[in-house]
C-alpha cells in the first residue's frame, strides 16, 4: 500500500480486493492520528470501511481496476472520497431484514456523515462523505434534524 500524506491531503490506491478494506481503514486510523483527530478516528474508519467495501464488492469494472481513497482535511471536518471506476452512484436500500448481513453500508454512512453524495468522473464516480470535527446542526447523526441541501433525501 503506497500511500501519500501532504498536509491536509492523504491519497492511497488500493487493489479492487476484499483484504484492501482492512488495508483502507488502517490507513484512514494512522492519517488521522498523523492529523491529531483521534476523536474522529473511530467514525471516521467506519466510513472508510463502508465506502471502499462498497466499491470493492458492488463496483461493476474490469480486472486489475483499482479503488481511489482520498481524505481531505479542512477547517472543522475531514471529508472522505472513494473513487472506483464504476459509473453512477451507489442506490441505498430500503428497510434490510434483521438476519441480512449486509446491506446497512449507505445507512450508516447516512446517519454518521453530515452530509454525503456522488460525483460522476471521466471515469467512474467518486462516493464522498463528509465528517464534522465537532458535533453541530449540521451533523443529522447527532441531533436526527434534515440537513439542507443534503445530498440524500430522507425518508
Amino acid at each position: 500500500m503506497n500511500g501519500s500524506t501532504s498536509g491536509a491531503t492523504a491519497r492511497v490506491c488500493l487493489p479492487r480486493r476484499r483484504t484492501s478494506v482492512r488495508k483502507a481503514r488502517d490507513f484512514a486510523r494512522k492519517t488521522a492520528r498523523v492529523w491529531g483527530c483521534c476523536e474522529l478516528a473511530d467514525s471516521l474508519v467506519l466510513i472508510v470501511s463502508e465506502l471502499v467495501t462498497n466499491a470493492v464488492v458492488h463496483a461493476r469494472c474490469g480486472a486489475g481496476r483499482q479503488v481511489a481513497l482520498t481524505l481531505v482535511r479542512g477547517e472543522g471536518a475531514v471529508r472522505v472520497e472513494v473513487r472506483d471506476s464504476e459509473r453512477g452512484g451507489p442506490a441505498p436500500r430500503g428497510a434490510v431484514a434483521f438476519t441480512e448481513e449486509s446491506g446497512r453500508g449507505l445507512a450508516v454512512v447516512d446517519a454518521m456523515a453530515a452530509d454525503w453524495g456522488v460525483r460522476d468522473e471521466v471515469v467512474g464516480k467518486t462516493v464522498w462523505a463528509l465528517l464534522t470535527l465537532e458535533p453541530d446542526e449540521s451533523n443529522v447523526s447527532a441531533h436526527g434534524q434534515e440537513v439542507a441541501g443534503r445530498a440524500t433525501p430522507r425518508a
